[in-house]
């Protein structure tokens, strides 16, 4: 399967609530990319291998959060909560899984 698009965040959980990519999505990522296509209740995946065709390049911006994890009086009142994302860019994979039932 290919994949491609213009920014992926495969986050890594040590980076708190500046959350940054890994260069390559994980395990778990590429078997849910995979399952969400080839889902059935006798199909089991299992990753075998991952291709990176483009060179791998980060890019970084802060957005203005206004999430469900914020309390609405915040929101409201218009108290700012920005959020700092480093993200790859530009990206393209080729993966490869075994499938079987």
């Amino acid at each position: 399967m290919e994949i491609a698009g213009p920014t992926a965040l495969w986050s890594r959980p040590d980076t708190g609530d500046s959350p940054t990519s890994y260069p390559a999505p994980t395990y778990s990522a590429v078997k849910g990319l995979f399952e969400s296509v080839l889902w059935g209740p006798d199909v089991w995946v299992i990753p075998q291998k991952v291709e990176l065709c483009r060179s791998i390049q980060y890019h970084s911006y802060a957005t203005n959060y206004g999430g469900p994890i914020r309390k609405s009086t915040s929101v409201k009142s218009g108290n700012n909560y920005q959020l700092f994302v480093c993200s790859s860019r530009s990206w393209w994979m080729s993966a490869t899984a075994s499938m079987g039932s």
